[in-house]
């Protein structure tokens, strides 16, 4: 209103107003018209949508007379020195009322590994060991050694991390747990460690938005992934369905799988700061060639979920190029409005993420979010591209 206001100060009465509007060029008015409509989109998608994961609160997943289920964590190992030193004795540690293991499926470390881990497996009985013997000929993917883990394990839930991920607080398992009231999937937040330096907050930031997507959709009742990281599910509900799909592909277990078994009333999302996880970081071109392998599982998700997200990169792309345009080829007082769109926008998008990050314990981000939502919309655009230029090698078995 108060653009409107500005635009309008100068004139005393509507009939003025109806000349000055009638001296505008037609085609300027049709472009003020679709950076309004496209920034009236792109607010839906962040004050709507997304806005949700700030305030979501998993009430009706309560806590039944102090009872806590028994859970199996399943972790898949290979030479990871560092799960052993520092993830591992943070799992054993968990401050948890129920019983509680953690599964670990080795699929090929040395004998010096091995020998670590049957010292730490002496002496907590809450360690369980199961070993896939490494042969080149057929080797083992992710899928097969997570079924190997499930059915080793010993409890009627599940929960999966990885062996690069580590929870940020020991009350990670009783949070994530309590999502097995009344749910059979469990889905959690899995950030990025934090690093000095601008790409390492670019992709954080990265991290966060991405999984903002699928957490909102989730928390609408449409699920369509989680993040293997951090993902639950029980063995009921694996067996029932015949355990993982697209055994033709290397991926799919925290996506493809999870669209298999979903339903609008058996998910249950956990979101609080105490209940993340955080992945090791990594260098660029690593985080790029992950980014990209596991982008292939896109090609299988819903139409409705692909129109969805390429409808809020498009219309973003769409609303910065006219609004910049607006600002160099519009008379006076609408390239001052154009100019001021832009910036309603940037600042608005910015609050909604502030309190999103806040509530995924995603500190320090600062205005690289910024950066990060001008440019992927491109990363997006060279992901696809590259995805129908060539299949990279490990995707497909």
């Amino acid at each position: 209103m108060w653009v409107l206001c500005y635009l309008c100060s100068d004139f005393l009465d509507v009939e003025i107003i109806l000349q000055y509007i009638a001296s505008i060029p037609e085609w300027q008015l049709w472009l003020t018209a679709v950076i309004l409509l496209l920034l009236v989109i792109q607010l839906s998608f962040f004050l709507s949508r997304y806005r949700v994961v700030s305030s979501f609160r998993n009430s009706k997943r309560k806590r039944h007379n102090d009872y806590m289920p028994d859970i199996s964590i399943i972790v898949i190992t290979l030479n990871n020195y560092d799960f052993l030193e520092t993830t591992l004795p943070l799992l054993l540690t968990q401050e948890y009322q129920g019983l509680y293991e953690v599964v670990i499926v080795d699929i090929g470390s040395d004998v010096e590994y091995l020998n670590m881990l049957e010292s730490i497996k002496a002496q907590y009985t809450n360690v369980i060991t199961t070993r896939i013997d490494f042969d080149p000929r057929f080797p083992v993917n992710n899928k097969m050694a997570l079924n190997v883990g499930i059915k080793a394990s010993t409890f009627a839930n599940i929960l999966i991390t990885t062996s690069d991920t580590t929870p940020v607080s020991i009350k990670w398992l009783g949070l994530m747990a309590k999502g097995f009231f009344g749910s059979e999937i469990v889905l959690g937040y899995c950030g990025i460690e934090e690093k000095k330096g601008a790409a390492a907050k670019y992709r954080r930031c990265s991290r966060m938005m991405f999984s903002v997507r699928h957490l909102s959709s989730a928390i609408r009742r449409k699920t369509y992934r989680g993040a293997i990281q951090n993902i639950g599910f029980t063995k009921k509900k694996y067996f029932d369905s015949r355990g993982f799909s697209h055994l033709n592909m290397n991926i799919g277990e925290d996506d493809l799988f999870i669209q298999k078994i979903a339903t609008t009333d058996n998910v249950s999302i956990v979101l609080n700061p105490n209940a993340t996880v955080r992945q090791k970081a990594v260098d660029g071109p690593t985080w790029r060639l992950l980014r990209l392998f596991y982008s292939y599982s896109v090609e299988f998700y819903p139409a409705g979920v692909r129109f969805f997200n390429a409808c809020e990169f498009i219309s973003r792309v769409l609303f910065f190029a006219l609004s910049i345009a607006g600002v160099i080829l519009l008379s006076q007082h609408l390239s001052v409005a154009a100019a001021v769109l832009l910036f309603v926008r940037f600042i608005i998008v910015w609050l909604v993420m502030q309190r999103i990050a806040r509530r995924l314990g995603e500190m320090r981000l600062g205005a690289i979010f910024i950066l990060h939502d001008i440019c992927s919309p491109f990363n997006e655009l060279a992901l696809y591209i590259s995805r129908k230029v060539r299949k990279l090698q490990g995707v497909w078995r």
